[in-house]
């Protein structure tokens, strides 16, 4: 019974490969052990096209090349194609777990490519979905980051996803598969042998079916998770917007309705910062999520790898160094500076005099205006005479202020200069009084 179990659930999972897959090689990582020995075995029985890939680590000694060469022979006797890459760094190296899989990861991902495979084949099981959930739920995940495995994850799939470990070890002395035996794997040392070794026992003591209940949790809260990811897409698409700079981007986030729009605003950033591949902790969107309940007279900004938060009234706006990098430009006549107002801007051109002004409205005298003209961002010491206003210059730094700008607005602020380098027009919204219209104006330039 347990061998028709396995074989349906290994032809389910081979069904939800397309037929282009299907028919495509396939990448397998075999490190000699049941699990993987298992998938092998049953993908050459089911006629698959694989190639084998094999890392021999060297911690083990004389067992790290035994398990080398029971691959080896199995291939050798089915005909398989294999790939055998050594470990080059020696033993006791710190982080070995996190280096070990980076290096595996490479060579598989070369090996795809060299070979022309269209998936990776890894031979996860249930039970590592329900030692990763344990895992993650002590470290403090959230509902997005409690389960990590999924059965096909861009180019990697496991066909064993649904299958418990007992399943594959029926399935190993039905067929006398051989395999090999990690004896590292039977030492709580590691924080995963410790939750398979100690904690799940545990949990079966409280119920005999509770790693099978653990899995149907996991299925529900991946179906719930569906649901939510619509929500918060369709909240970042009404309250998201791009701001669009010079040359780069800033996300502005209306933090008032979307905090009206959601109950679990930890849940909203995790799904916001997954999608643009921000590493963090859970502690850090504890400190976003903060933030979203205050109202901050002075910007204040946090910091994520590459990107800052800075969260400035009642918006926050995400981007990082390189989204703010706006490139100095020179015009040379009226129509090229007029091309690069912000789009955001309506231009208006006015023959004559200008009969009737509106508040908001810039309203510039075509002649006053001398070229070439300069436009960058701010630097130190800046000064402007606003129109309207007497006395002298006033700090650019102080009409941003003023203006009540945020931090990444202070440094990207387009000021264009004249031919006497003087400041004319700050932030396409003000400008100087030397180049206001008069009564003798002949053609004004409106932006607003």
């Amino acid at each position: 019974m347990m061998k028709q179990r396995f074989s349906d659930k290994f032809i389910s999972a081979l069904s939800n490969l397309s037929a282009e897959e299907k028919q495509s090689k396939l990448l397998v990582a075999v490190s000699g052990g049941g699990d993987s020995m298992a998938m092998l075995h049953a993908l050459h029985h089911h006629n698959m096209n694989v190639v084998v890939a094999h890392v021999n680590y060297k911690q083990r000694g004389d067992d790290s090349n035994a398990d080398e060469q029971l691959v080896r022979t199995f291939c050798d006797e089915h005909k398989l194609d294999l790939h055998i890459c050594e470990w080059p760094y020696g033993r006791d190296v710190s982080s070995f777990q996190e280096k070990a899989r980076d290096f595996r990861y490479t060579f598989f991902n070369e090996l795809m490519q060299l070979e022309t495979c269209s998936l990776l084949l890894t031979a996860h099981h249930q039970n590592d979905r329900i030692e990763g959930f344990v895992y993650n739920m002590a470290r403090g995940a959230g509902l997005s980051g409690m389960d990590a495995l999924v059965e096909k994850s861009g180019a990697v799939f496991r066909p064993l996803f649904r299958m418990s470990k007992q399943e594959i070890d029926d399935y190993l002395t039905e067929h006398s598969v051989p395999f090999r035996l990690d004896k590292s794997n039977l030492k709580s040392t590691y924080k995963r042998n410790f939750i398979r070794l100690e904690v799940l026992p545990k949990l079966k003591e409280i119920h005999p079916n509770a790693l099978e209940n653990t899995v149907r949790l996991l299925d529900r809260n991946q179906s719930a998770l569906l649901e939510l990811s619509a929500l918060y897409d369709s909240v970042a698409l009404k309250y998201i917007i791009k701001a669009k700079l010079s040359n780069g981007k800033v996300d502005e986030w209306d933090v008032a309705l979307i905090r009206q729009s959601i109950v679990d605003v930890q849940g909203f950033l995790f799904h916001m910062l997954k999608k643009v591949e921000v590493k963090c902790h859970h502690k850090d969107v504890e400190l976003l999520a903060s933030h979203f309940n205050q109202f901050h007279t002075e910007s204040k900004v946090v910091l994520l790898g590459e990107f800052s938060f800075e969260f400035y009234r009642e918006h926050l706006y995400v981007y990082s160094e390189s989204d703010l990098v706006t490139e100095p430009q020179v015009v040379s006549q009226l129509t090229d500076l007029l091309k690069i107002v912000p789009s955001s801007k309506n231009v208006e051109v006015v023959e004559g005099r200008v009969g009737q002004f509106q508040k908001g409205k810039m309203y510039l005298d075509e002649k006053k205006m001398s070229f070439p003209i300069s436009i960058r961002t701010p630097q130190s010491g800046d000064r402007m005479k606003l129109f309207g206003m007497d006395g002298n210059a006033k700090k650019v730094s102080d009409i941003q202020t003023q203006e009540k700008f945020p931090q990444w607005r202070k440094r990207t602020t387009d000021l264009c200069f004249d031919a006497d380098n003087e400041l004319i027009i700050f932030d396409w919204s003000r400008h100087a009084q030397k180049i206001a219209v008069s009564e003798f104006t002949e053609k004004a330039i409106i932006i607003s």
